[in-house]
Parts: structure tokens; sequence; C-alpha cells
């Protein structure tokens, strides 16, 4: 027995020695074997067509309104598959109630529903289902002060961005919350402000249910507010957000629907932006981060780039770019805008605002379109179609193409029912707008944008005051 005790101690001390020795060893070879980065695939892109070999798609429209409403809702469809598509819609009303309604479509065709003539209310969202992909749903809302249109979501998430609003007087503001899921989702609303960060006790801990439709009356809480970026957080579950604003001041009326952002980026672009004689054209960029951001723009003429803007903004803040104000920009003329953030990301929209004489609508505001989120094959939604227009004589004024590549861009622009609308050759970093005069006959059908490098497509749509007053973004189609 004493000769085991006195051995215990020198056997602890070799076995200490052994393993410090190895856990050495491990350490060197960990740090001699190249590691590999392992990288977050991005997220896909809120709204796109699903590839048509896929078993279902789901698109979730919010932020319209019925009849005595100020956005009454129209859905635009488009089946860009060369077989008949079937599926059902589901119109859920702020008031609880709910209505499914069988949805079909033939090859290649487009076709409106108006959810408040299935199922009204005073605050209306529809959720469609549908065998397959290749379908696309877009929004259009009409009312009093004009009109808007916007995507639908492809996806629900649990964060949504919005970069810019307001609630000075003349201006309602009010986001819509829609849960499609089968879980009951708990929502947090926060406000960035000129004057800081508002968190509303009743924007706390809000409820939707499963399967509703909850819209919040923003004015009301937070008030006169010139410049509102929201974030829309949902504790639990997933959810859809929209912003719904309507504008009357200064002679200036207006209507703007925009679906939320669900992911901060790190570079935005808007292929065409006008600033008119009389009026005004605001770039928000928002960062809901707690870091700092230093942000770049850039603003390519057709005769080539000016000085770039750039700022660093603080966590939580938000930089508002009036364009009209700089001299640097010419009024009357086209121009393109990329914006890049170096950290981990911002948001980005465009508010416009005609003058006062201008046609009605004069104010709108749509969000910048993600670089990430592009797309070889994309897609352009018509408001309405030629027998059944979203907006009496609505239709596509202008399309802007902008290469955010570093080399040649060949672009092919076609109608989804067949035949080739057009083809351009684009510089890096340039842009081309295809004016009225070669949409005429296609402006009010879907459009397809094929192009080999990365290209950013939106189309100024009319009657409007000016360009940019309402426009859509392409949105990419998934490949099978």
């Amino acid at each position: 027995m004493n000769q085991r005790a006195t051995l215990r101690p020198a056997m602890q001390i070799s076995l200490v020695i052994g393993l410090v020795l190895l856990l050495v060893g491990i350490g060197v070879l960990d740090w001699a074997i190249p590691k590999r980065t392992l990288r977050a695939s991005p997220p896909p892109p809120v709204s796109a067509v699903a590839a048509a070999d896929v078993e279902s798609s789901a698109w979730y429209c919010a932020g319209g309104t019925g009849p005595a409403g100020s956005a009454v809702a129209t859905l635009d469809l488009v089946n860009t598959t060369d077989h008949r598509t079937t599926g059902s819609m589901s119109v859920v009303t702020d008031a609880g109630a709910s209505r499914t309604s069988a949805v079909t479509l033939a090859p290649r065709a487009a076709e409106t529903v108006v959810p408040s003539k299935i199922l009204s209310g005073a605050g209306v969202a529809a959720s469609l289902q549908f065998e397959g992909g290749g379908v696309l749903v877009s929004q259009t809302v009409d009312g009093p002060s004009g009109w808007s249109a916007a995507p639908c979501a492809g996806t629900t998430s649990p964060y949504w961005y919005f970069a810019s609003g307001s609630t000075e007087p003349g201006h309602v503001l009010s986001v819509a919350l829609f849960n499609p899921s089968a879980a009951t989702a708990v929502v947090d609303l926060s406000f960035i402000t000129p004057h800081g960060v508002l968190e509303p006790q009743l924007f706390e801990g809000v409820v939707v249910p499963a399967g509703g439709l909850t819209v919040e009356p923003i004015g009301a809480y937070v008030q006169d507010q010139s410049a509102i970026s929201t974030v829309v957080h949902a504790r639990t579950g997933h959810i859809v957000a929209d912003e719904t604003e309507t504008a009357s001041a200064s002679g200036a009326s207006g209507l703007s629907l925009r679906l939320g952002v669900p992911a901060t980026e790190r570079v935005w672009v808007l292929p065409r932006s006008v600033d008119t004689v009389g009026g005004t054209t605001t770039v928000s960029i928002f960062n809901p981060g707690l870091l700092p951001e230093h942000v770049v723009v850039r603003v390519r003429l057709a005769s080539g780039s000016v000085a770039p803007f750039a700022k660093t903004l603080l966590g939580q803040s938000t930089w508002v770019l009036d364009a009209s104000a700089q001299v640097r920009i010419p009024k009357g003329v086209s121009y393109s805008t990329l914006v890049r953030a170096t950290g981990p990301g911002v948001v980005v929209d465009r508010r416009v605002v005609s003058g006062s004489a201008s046609a009605a609508p004069q104010f709108g505001a749509q969000n910048a379109l993600a670089v990430g989120d592009l797309g070889p094959t994309q897609i352009l939604a018509a408001p309405g179609t030629r027998a059944d227009p979203a907006v009496a004589g609505a239709g596509a004024d202008a399309l802007g193409l902008a290469n955010v590549g570093t080399g040649r861009v060949a672009v092919t622009v076609s109608s989804v029912a067949g035949g080739v609308l057009g083809r351009v050759v684009i510089a890096p970093g340039s842009y081309s707008v295809i004016g009225a005069g070669a949409l005429r006959g296609l402006h009010r059908r879907a459009l397809i944008v094929r192009a080999d490098g990365p290209v950013a497509a939106m189309a100024d749509l009319g009657p409007t005051g000016s360009p940019g007053v309402v426009a859509l973004g392409a949105v990419p189609i998934e490949a099978g």
C-alpha cells in the first residue's frame, strides 16, 4: 500500500505532462491546417417568381383597403408558364373575417382580382397558394389621393424595415401586419425620427392572430414627424408588413404603398430618376443597426458620373438626401443612383413630389432595388390588363435599366405573351431608358427582362405628375 501511494503522484505528473503535450500538438495541427470559412447563404429575395417546376408557391399581399378606404387594392396575377395554373386565394379583413376563392390562370395570361369584391373590410389582405410555380402577384392600390403599385411578398419574415414616411399635417401613415401562418405572432414597432428613437407602448407586443390582419395607425401616436423610418420586429412568429401613406399637402396629393424590406443590404440602385422643375426627389438611407455605416451615393448622368455624395450614418439613424437641391444634378434629365454601404447594410427608398400644377397624383414613394436580389431573368408587372386596368389609363411610361456590373451587359426586353420589344447594350456603371414610344402597345402588359450581367430594371408608371411618382421594380424569376 505504501509503495502504491508513493508512485501515484509521479503517475499523475506524467499524465498531466502527456495531456499538455497532446493539447499543444492538437493546437499546432489546427493552426497548420487551412481553415475554410463557412458563410451563411444570402436570404432569397422577398419577392421572386418561384421556378415553374416547384410543387407549390405562395404570395402574400397586404396594405389594401375596401371600397370606402383610401387604397382600394387590385391584385395583378401573371402566369409565366406554358401550362394552366390553378390555386386558391384567401381574403382576410382587419375585423377577423375570411373567405377563400379558387384561382385559375391560362398559359402566359394575366388577370386582375379585387380582394374587397370577395370580402370587404376597412383593411384587406390576401394569401394566394398555387399548384406549382411560375406565377407573379403584385398589387395596385387606388384612392381619392392617387394610386400606387408594389410587389407582394413571396415569403414571411420576423423583421421588416421602411426607410421613410411622414406624419406631418396632410400625411396619413399606417402599417399593415399580416400573419398568414397558423401560429399567433407578437410584434413590436419602433420608429427612428430626427428627434431620436420612439417606442410607443401601444406598439409593443401587438398581437396578430394566426391568419389575421392588424392595421396600425402610426400618425395617431407618432405625430408631426417629417421623416420616419420604421422597424417591425416579430418577437414570435413570422409576418408580412406593408406601409401605406397618403399625402395632401402644399397643393400636392398622392398615395404610396410599399412592401417592407426584410433585411439590410450593402448595395442599392434606382435605375432612373428625374428631378422635375418645381418638384423634389429625396433618397432616404436608413441604418437600423447599432454601429455606424459609411455610405456613398453615386449619380450617373447620360454624360457621365458626377462627384459622389458621402456620409457616415450613426446607428439607428436616417440620411435624407435631397437630390433636387444638388446643383450637380441637372433638372429635367434622367439619371441613375447607386447607394453603397461598407458595413452590414442599410435600407433605401425614394420619395418624389411633382409640382402642384402637374397632373395627379403628385406624390409617391418606392423602395430602391437590392443589387443582391437581381437575377438573369426578371419580370415587370403591369397595373392590370389591357381589358381590365387597375387604374384608368394606367401603364408603363418608361423603363429604366441600370448596369451595376463591371462589364458591358446585353439586355433583351420582351412580352410575357411573346415578342421582343427591344435589345440594348449598356456600358458598365451606366443606364438606359426605354421610352413611351418604344413601349407603345406593350405598356399594359407584363414584361420579361433578360440580361447576361447584373441589371436592375424599374418602370415608371403613369398617369402621374412626373416620372417616379408611381414606379415598380422588376422581380427575379427563379431558374427551374
